[in-house]
């Protein structure tokens, strides 16, 4: 019985290779990875290796002198060289000319190149297979790995945008066939082999969503991506859940097209013309749902740069993040301290129509509260005492890109009104000017607090709250994603490996089985140093991290309102006081102006002063959980 083939990965890139490793173990081989070409001939890899992929950017020895260095021992074996630059086809040539194949990878995860002595085709998982390599052995001259082009049918009733999609998929290789109407391409006879559906919402007469439902009603397994005008999220939702691949929303970004695209052709199955083959009724339907599922795994990696797991958990958080990424809608990010809320928001930056533009932060919890609305708004020369120079705040540094509010719920009460005019008018003004300036912004906040109880408290303006509270994610901690423990501890383990240039050590199961069990109080930022303290500590080529001594369980939530520690803060409380006891009311003998002492337009500005405001009924918690 024939032994399973080996693989040798040589690249400097730990995120690169270990998706490399990940892709080709899920299809049965056995991989061997190298951080540099040194690295690769001191390991004097096993002589029964089938193939050797090769970075052509590499440190220290390139991939040509590699190339012959292997020549000199003798040793041939079939080489792929992998580039994420278009520039390189030229660097590799030579290489390719001494015998090897060059792929090139697009951007954002599309569909690689494959160029081999000038010859040009597109290559993608469904054509072009390791083992192929093998068989024919690549010697100079050999032919490149092809099959049959993929192809992609458009329905859309405006003719330009048609032939503005057929230009741009048709770049990439590959075979284009355009509709006008959802009849017209019920009529027509569709191509074999993989295909995919790029479909306009709005058509005359049959609608894209109508359309996607005769397909569904015939068990046509066809990948749909969807294009609209409009950012309509509801209908966003019942598109994914029919099984569309993606939503793009009107002007979308060549790339974001194009990825979506290869996508979906790796999911696409051979249709014969006028056959309707359900799933379940071919004996690999489910080996095929598993190879989906993994494709998403890895579609995903590429769209959430480092968001780590597989989850159910966080699955359903990056599936709520591409459905409003494409919006300007304002998004509170809540979850415990080290989630990883920034991730998700610089992931809501990169898959928006604002990637190309800044993406600026702020915490608002680290900077004083007599600062922040500096560093907010900005100022002018002169407006306060060291003010030497007029400074630009985060409002103007990230006009038409993204801003993020961390830690919002530390937001002083007196500057939760300014936040709440920029938000509502796009307006602000820096200290010490009375020039209004206008700023196109998507704001993503986030928090740890419990904003909702702050609101009945009186700490966080409920107005606020509610513009904040447009599109809320909730951010699971990691005690709910054990699944995805193994996976950080990989990543976290390789990453401090190669920074402190030692071995990959592996990990004991009873080791990993008490990670995997411990509740992570401090989650993925408390994993994080544990893993980087036991790389540090490791010896004999083994990883013992060691869980904190602390119970598990034992979490200590953190204070939802502040002490009180100024004047203001005892005036608020006494005031709030007086008027819950009063129900609200504050004229007339029993209102809480003559409980204070007080006449009714001097507690009225001073409520006005103090930020306090009569609160709503305000829904419940578990009821505000239930978005979709």
């Amino acid at each position: 019985m024939p032994s399973v083939p080996l693989i040798a990965i040589v690249d400097d890139d730990d995120t690169l290779r270990n998706s490399l490793d990940n892709l080709l173990r899920s299809v049965g081989f056995r991989v061997q990875g190298f951080a540099s070409a040194e690295a690769f001939l001191r390991a004097q890899p096993a002589p029964e290796t089938a193939c050797l992929l090769l970075d052509v950017r590499l440190p220290g020895m390139d991939s040509l002198e590699f190339q012959r260095q292997l020549e000199a021992v003798h040793w041939r074996i079939p080489i792929i060289f992998v580039t994420a630059y278009a520039d390189d086809n030229v660097r590799a040539r030579p290489c390719c000319r001494r015998g090897g194949l060059f792929v090139q990878t697009l951007p954002r995860g599309g569909p690689p190149q494959c160029d081999r002595g000038g010859a040009h085709a597109v290559v993608t998982p469904s054509t072009c297979h390791v083992g192929t390599a093998k068989k024919v052995g690549l010697p100079p001259g050999g032919a490149a790995m092809q099959e049959d082009h993929p192809c992609v049918c458009v329905v859309d009733d405006d003719q330009s945008t048609r032939e503005s999609l057929r230009n741009l998929i048709g770049s990439m290789g590959l075979n284009v066939q355009t509709f006008a109407s959802a009849h017209e391409f019920l009529t027509s006879q569709r191509p074999d082999g993989p295909s995919c559906l790029v479909l306009d919402v709005q058509l005359p007469g049959c609608s894209g969503l109508d359309l996607q439902q005769e397909l569904a009603k015939g068990e046509v397994q066809l990948p749909i991506i969807f294009l609209t005008g409009h950012g309509d999220i509801p209908m966003a939702v019942r598109a994914m859940k029919a099984g569309a691949i993606d939503f793009l929303m009107k002007p979308f970004h060549d790339q974001d097209l194009l990825n979506s695209v290869a996508q979906a052709l790796h999911r696409g199955r051979p249709m014969a013309p006028g056959t309707h083959t359900s799933a379940a009724a071919t004996p690999a339907a489910a080996d095929d749902r598993h190879s989906d599922s993994r494709h998403e795994d890895r579609h995903a990696a590429h769209r959430f740069d480092g968001i780590i797991g597989h989850s159910a958990a966080l699955r359903r958080v990056l599936q709520q993040v591409e459905l409003v990424a494409p919006t300007d809608a304002t998004v509170l990010i809540d979850g415990e301290t080290g989630t990883g809320k920034e991730l998700l928001a610089r992931a809501l930056h990169t898959l928006s129509a604002r990637h190309a533009r800044p993406f600026i932060t702020l915490n608002c919890a680290a900077i004083p509260a007599g600062l922040l609305e500096s560093e907010l708004f900005g100022h002018e020369k002169g407006a306060f005492t060291g003010a030497m120079t007029q400074r630009l705040g985060r409002f103007e540094l990230a006009n038409r890109g993204t801003l993020f509010l961390d830690e919002i719920g530390d937001l002083p009460l007196e500057l939760q009104p300014k936040l709440l005019r920029v938000l509502q008018d796009h307006a602000f003004e820096r200290l010490g000017s009375s020039r209004t300036l206008r700023t196109n912004v998507r704001l993503v906040a986030a928090t740890h607090r419990d904003l909702l109880a702050m609101v009945q408290q009186g700490t966080f303006r409920e107005d606020l709250y509610y513009r904040l509270h447009i599109f809320p994610l909730t951010v699971p901690p990691l005690r709910e994603r054990r699944d995805d423990i193994p996976l950080l501890v990989q990543h976290f383990a390789q990453h401090y490996a190669h920074q402190m240039h030692k071995p990959i050590a592996p990990i004991p199961a009873e080791a990993m089985e008490r990670l995997v069990h411990y509740d992570w109080p401090g989650n993925v930022r408390e994993l994080q140093n544990v893993i980087e303290r036991a790389m540090i500590l490791s010896a004999n080529g083994i990883l013992w991290p060691q869980v904190p001594a602390r119970s598990p369980g034992a979490r200590s939530a953190a204070p939802v309102a502040p002490q009180l520690e100024t004047l203001d803060d005892a005036v608020r409380a006494h005031i709030l006081d007086a008027l819950r006891a009063t129900n609200w009311v504050v004229a007339g003998p029993h209102g809480a102006a003559a409980r204070l002492g007080l006449k009714r337009t001097t507690l009225l500005c001073r409520m006005e002063k103090l930020g306090i405001v009569r609160p709503r009924a305000i829904p419940s918690r578990s009821r505000q959980a239930a978005w979709p």
